[in-house]
């Protein structure tokens, strides 16, 4: 059965006077990588495709490195837009994200709903299985955009599952129903 390999990038520097989709890499962030590219070359992936956004970009290059493989990088794939959004502290984070998945067709945060940055991903994501139809792929996204496509392709609650996912976490979905089948 064919499959897709979907990651969300590696740890972050978070500095609250840059935009989020500027953060860096964390020193760990290489470590953190190489147990899901073990992972990834026993599965003999063909290619990494990664957002346009700098932390999946290097989260990208590290792992494309460390299998021998190609990296690109794709517009559409990015985090929900969230141009104009302050650094909020975690508590104030995690309530306003929880209304963000709980009221997904809202403008709650940034400039997107939850339900729009969804159907961008989703489109990105189709148009690249398109492009790369003959490849095994694995994609270096973010966790917001890959909470809520994964959750509407297998029955769960977006923001639940939003907050299980690690920096990096990877995602093992089976084609072509985008079924979640295991997690690293």
């Amino acid at each position: 059965m064919p499959q897709l390999f979907l990651i969300r990038h590696a740890p972050t520097w978070q500095d609250p006077n840059l935009a989020s989709k500027n953060w860096q890499l964390s020193p760990e962030a290489e470590t953190s990588i190489t147990p899901l590219a073990a992972y990834l070359e026993a599965k003999d992936i063909d290619s990494v495709v990664t957002s346009e956004e700098l932390k999946a970009m290097e989260t990208g290059r590290i792992l494309a490195k460390q299998l021998n493989k190609p990296v690109s990088f794709f517009s559409g794939l990015e985090e929900h837009n969230r141009t104009g959004v302050t650094y909020l502290e975690y508590q104030e984070w995690n309530a306003t994200l929880e209304r963000f998945f709980k009221m997904p067709n809202v403008l709650v945060l940034g400039q997107e709903t939850a339900t729009e940055a969804k159907e961008r991903f989703a489109k990105a994501l189709y148009t690249l299985l398109k492009i790369y139809a003959d490849q095994k792929l694995a994609v270096v996204s973010h966790a917001t955009v890959m909470a809520l496509f994964v959750a509407s392709h297998n029955g769960l609650d977006s923001w639940k599952f939003w907050q299980t996912l690690k920096m990096p976490d990877l995602l093992v979905l089976n084609l072509p129903e985008f079924k979640l089948e295991a997690r690293l």
